[in-house]
């Protein structure tokens, strides 16, 4: 089954220092936008603009797939 709680989803961010992918769900970024890498424990920032911009895509699919499930 899909997701359709948008809090539990996960947002991916590199870590300017090392340039791994750090992944966070969206409910734990809502309240902090500062993640550390596991790799190299640098503390950065994620933009929040850009946090908005993938919040409000996975919005946009979980509605698209609301709506794909209703036809069906």
């Amino acid at each position: 089954m899909h997701n359709l709680n948008l809090e539990a989803h996960l947002i991916n961010a590199k870590c300017p220092k090392c340039a791994r992918i750090i992944t966070e769900a969206i409910s734990r970024l809502r309240s902090n936008l500062t993640v550390s890498c596991t790799t190299c424990k640098h503390d950065f920032n994620i933009d929040e603009s850009e946090f908005q911009q993938k919040v409000e895509k996975i919005e946009a699919n979980i509605k698209h797939l609301k709506e794909s499930l209703k036809r069906a």
